[in-house]
């Protein structure tokens, strides 16, 4: 539809994910990679977490590649979750969340490059709105009530 809303927010990266779900009642897809400590994140949102094992990951072109991984599994009240955790690096290498849902999708994420020293400048974190793109007021969980209550 080409249309897009931006709102001020005074937080940290912290707490984005918690405002926007205050204030507009949903969590944007893939929050918890965008905090300080997405482990944490994932911790806090499994009821349970258990430890699957360990397992080899293939990866690259043909699958030539391959990651020693630590595999866990997390259950949590929207989604459930398995991950895969590098042995040497400790970084995530896969994701796959089956969610709670009509149907059971389910997003599958392979990570494969990650640069923990990439330079970041504040224009990175500017938004620039597509071309031609409407500009639209985002509605607060709270105007959405007074509106279905009218």
């Amino acid at each position: 539809m080409n249309l897009y809303a931006t709102v001020p927010m005074r937080t940290s990266i912290d707490g984005l994910v918690d405002q926007i779900d205050e204030r507009y009642g949903f969590v944007p897809p893939l929050a918890e990679f965008a905090v300080s400590d997405p482990y944490k994140e994932f911790r806090r949102e499994a009821s349970a977490v258990s430890y699957v094992g360990r397992s080899t990951l293939q990866t690259g072109f043909l699958n030539l590649g391959s990651v020693e991984c630590e595999h866990l599994a997390l259950t949590g009240k929207e989604a459930d979750a398995e991950v895969w955790i590098g042995v040497h690096d400790h970084l995530l290498k896969k994701l796959v969340a089956t969610f709670h849902r009509k149907g059971n999708p389910q997003l599958r994420i392979a990570f494969s490059t990650w640069n923990l020293d990439a330079s970041v400048i504040d224009s990175d974190f500017t938004f620039t709105p597509p071309k031609g793109a409407q500009k639209i007021k985002m509605r607060s969980v709270e105007k959405t009530k007074v509106a279905r209550q009218s």
